[in-house]
């Protein structure tokens, strides 16, 4: 059960260890619409939810076809 805790704990990320592993800066993710937990002024993010993000932002660009 503890190794549990510590795996859970592991995923969840400060602004600065989200914004380093978005490769944004700290005041885009405070603005970003990205869920997070609130505590006071403690801000803490979970790394499934920071990919869950990233995946429903992604888009696929088409293939160029080659000219011939």
């Amino acid at each position: 059960m503890a190794e549990e805790k510590s795996e859970i704990f592991d995923e969840i990320l400060t602004t600065a260890e989200a914004a380093k592993y978005l490769k944004l800066s700290e005041q885009v993710v405070r603005r970003l619409d990205i869920p997070k937990m609130r505590e006071g002024q403690i801000v803490r993010y979970r790394k499934k939810d920071l990919e869950a993000w990233v995946e429903a932002r992604m888009q696929t660009v088409p293939e160029e076809s080659p000219e011939a």
